[in-house]
């Protein structure tokens, strides 16, 4: 998450959990905000590949593939 634009936070509620291979899971806004600033600090790039969106009641779940490199060039 762009830590100069809130107004992406505004997406999420609250109790909203992350899990990201790698880095592990995060819950709340704010770990989510941590999670952002750890995951641009150590990647070059990343591009993600959207297989779908799971939609379940008020639930949104972004499945797909994830390829890129970090800052010391393990891909």
């Amino acid at each position: 998450m762009n830590k100069h634009d809130d107004s992406l936070a505004d997406l999420f509620t609250e109790d909203v959990d992350i899990f990201f291979p790698k880095f592990g899971t995060a819950r709340g806004k704010a770990a989510l905000a941590r999670f952002g600033e750890r995951i641009g600090r150590q990647l070059r790039s990343l591009e993600h590949e959207i297989d779908g969106l799971v939609f379940a009641g008020d639930r949104i779940a972004v499945e797909g593939k994830e390829q890129g490199a970090t800052n010391d060039g393990l891909s």
